[in-house]
């Protein structure tokens, strides 16, 4: 078996249950792809259903350099991968059709039956990017199979927290092996790039990187230190083409060199001045509720706190998860939006492939809200 794949069992044991053959992607380039784990029962192109627990990411850096000749902007970013799931479902079907059925959590929906937008809106099955994301790869890869897929949304969207983006590498990640393509990471990297500047670094198996260009070159970087994180989806989200629009680049552009070097060091004494995002200006203009946010996060103690991506979820870096839920409880009683805790996490899509009839799998340990 290649090693760059670990196995695990859902109880942790290490040993695997039976019906069930779990993969979690480590390698260096993140999700890589292969023909056999040496089990004739794998379900490499075979029928059973897999699952794919894919995280979240926050912007600590986020900087705009100018507008290219493509009409996209050139960035520099530092993101960070964030325990905080949406779970995919995938079931091979010999009919060349994608079938997407999304929704949101029981959880979620219980929580905010009443007051939906403060989690946003989920895109229809046809205009949804996981729909993209397959369509593109059996096109590219020739595969004459189609797929069942089951989408369970965690993730808040319209915040800035990458939720689209890692669905579809995680459909890219599952699509490579229950289709039996096998393409390499580099091949599958590169696919990922035409469908959005954020979905390669949720192949990349990092826990935090620089990525550059559009957002696709990217840089793997190592914790010294792994904050817990809180974060708060308020109840309007943003555009992310209004928000752009709004942007004047600047004439000298931020370095993100210093908080790179924070990182690698674990210093946490100089976070508080090293967070930027060129996006929370004009995100401001939109909405009132990032001053509302700024001004909640400040009375709180965190190390450092801004917005992520292009809105409207804020987060605060804290010391330790113990603190992360004191300041939660806080926010919470605030009533400003969705609050979540979460620790970091890699950015790539746990998967498992279960024969008929197994036990169900748990989750992976995610944020608590």
């Amino acid at each position: 078996m290649n090693d760059l794949f670990r196995n695990a069992s859902a109880s942790g044991t290490g040993k695997p249950h039976q019906g069930r053959t779990s993969i979690s992607c480590l390698g260096k380039r993140g999700v890589v792809s292969f023909s056999d784990l040496g089990n004739g029962d794998f379900g490499a192109g075979k029928f059973g259903t897999w699952e794919a627990w894919t995280p979240a990411k926050i912007n600590l850096f986020l900087e705009i350099l100018g507008r290219r000749s493509d009409g996209y902007h050139e960035l520099e970013t530092v993101m960070a991968a964030v325990a905080i799931y949406d779970s995919l479902q995938f079931r091979v079907q010999t009919e060349p059709t994608i079938a997407l059925h999304t929704t949101w959590t029981f959880g979620i929906r219980s929580k905010f039956q009443a007051v939906p937008h403060v989690v946003g809106d989920i895109p229809s099955p046809a205009t949804n990017i996981v729909t993209r994301a397959l369509t593109l790869f059996r096109e590219r890869a020739e595969v004459r199979l189609g797929a069942t897929v089951q989408l369970r949304k965690r993730i808040p969207s319209a915040a800035g927290l990458g939720g689209a983006s890692s669905d579809a590498a995680a459909a890219l990640a599952v699509a490579n092996l229950a289709w039996n393509v096998n393409w390499a990471p580099e091949r599958l990297e590169s696919l990922a790039s035409e469908l959005g500047s954020d979905v390669p670094f949720f192949l990349s198996g990092a826990p935090a990187a620089v990525c550059r260009g559009r957002g696709e070159q990217i840089s793997p970087l190592e914790w010294k230190w792994r904050p817990a994180v809180v974060l708060v989806r308020p109840p309007e989200g943003l555009s992310t083409p209004e928000v752009y629009r709004r942007l004047i680049p600047p004439l000298n552009p931020l370095d993100c060199q210093p908080l790179v070097q924070a990182i690698g060091r674990g210093n946490q004494r100089v976070w508080k001045n090293l967070l930027a995002n060129r996006l929370q200006e004009p995100a401001g203009q939109l909405t009132c509720w990032l001053q509302r946010l700024k001004h909640e996060f400040s009375r709180r103690g965190v190390l450092a706190h801004q917005m992520s991506g292009s809105g409207t979820c804020y987060f605060g870096l804290c010391r330790n998860f113990r603190e992360a839920q004191r300041i939660a409880n806080c926010l919470h009683a605030a009533n400003i939006g969705h609050v979540i805790v979460a620790t970091t996490t890699r950015a790539y899509p746990t998967m498992r492939w279960t024969r008929e009839g197994a036990e169900p799998w748990k989750s992976p340990k995610s944020a608590s809200s």
